[in-house]
């Protein structure tokens, strides 16, 4: 379907599109839905929406990233990335967008399979947003189902949008940068110093995104009101990194600096990824606000 702006006269067709299916909210199996959503307006932003204004998102362009961890610890450094080129965003799956509720079939399917008791608990998982499924709960019904329906309750993740807040989970196989960068620091004992290039690459990760809203009218429709877009990473199978230029374009220190890094990959990591995810869920924060600022609510789900 396509739809018209009267008052621009501009045509919009990014939430009218085939790839982008709308979900009903109030849908017992909106969670088999909401993935595919997720991952198809993803792909469809790759490149750009004019009617909307938004600008590509892979490969993206960001001015200046900062990165600083450690300050004052025997692991310090600070990295300013510039003119950073990112791709990979929009080369992931989304595998989960689920509800919380659980859904009839399988609340009926633990009344048969389990007792009284754990039925109870289980049912104590169709709670509202923020809620968790307790470890004793959780041992509870362990305890009394049988595996495979401890282990499907396990595997929820949380979607509340009647409430506009939503988690998903994006499996990605590498998402890389390069541009100018500073860095200065060091790493446990080997210290950082350099200023040129550089390329930086993670590979097979996980993340996920928990997006929250609050809902505002304008000219009689409802849109979401992103306020936060956060965002966790794990269980990256590598990170890869080369500086240019460092110790003032010392070959000899540089190649074997640069080794030390990609060898000890996963302590250098766990170094950048608290920056990384703040940084990185402010950026895509300020692209999904100017998403859903402009697009309505109705737009987005149906009723």
């Amino acid at each position: 379907m396509v739809t018209w702006n009267k008052k621009s006269h501009t045509r919009v067709i990014f939430f009218a599109a085939p790839k982008f299916p709308q979900c009903k909210r109030s849908d017992s199996d909106l969670k088999d839905c909401l993935a595919p959503a997720i991952h198809n307006a993803v792909k469809f932003m790759k490149n750009g929406i004019p009617s909307l204004q938004m600008l590509p998102i892979d490969p993206l362009s960001v001015k200046k990233i900062s990165l600083e961890q450690g300050a004052g610890k025997p692991i310090n450094f600070k990295l300013i990335m510039t003119d950073t080129t990112i791709r990979g965003i929009t080369g992931g799956m989304t595998t989960s967008a689920k509800l919380v509720k659980l859904s009839r079939a399988v609340a009926l399917w633990s009344k048969a399979s389990c007792p009284g008791p754990a039925l109870r608990n289980a049912l104590w998982f169709e709670s509202s947003w923020g809620k968790k499924f307790s470890h004793e709960i959780s041992a509870s019904v362990w305890d009394r189902c049988p595996s495979s329906i401890v282990m499907h309750l396990g595997s929820y993740d949380r979607s509340d949008i009647k409430n506009r807040q939503i988690e998903f989970e994006v499996q990605i196989p590498v998402f890389d940068m390069e541009g100018t960068y500073e860095l200065d620091g060091k790493f446990s004992l080997l210290p950082l110093k350099g200023n040129g290039k550089f390329k930086m690459a993670l590979h097979s990760y996980t993340t996920n995104f928990k997006l929250k809203a609050d809902a505002i009218t304008k000219n009689g429709d409802v849109y979401w009101d992103v306020k936060s877009f956060d965002l966790v990473i794990s269980n990256p199978k590598n990170l890869t990194v080369h500086f240019d230029n460092m110790f003032n374009g010392n070959k000899v220190l540089g190649d074997s600096t640069n080794k030390a890094l990609n060898d000890n990959w996963e302590g250098f990591w766990e170094e950048l990824r608290p920056s990384m995810q703040e940084t990185f869920g402010k950026i895509f924060l300020e692209i999904i606000k100017v998403l859903f600022s402009k697009v309505p609510e109705k737009n987005l789900f149906l009723d």
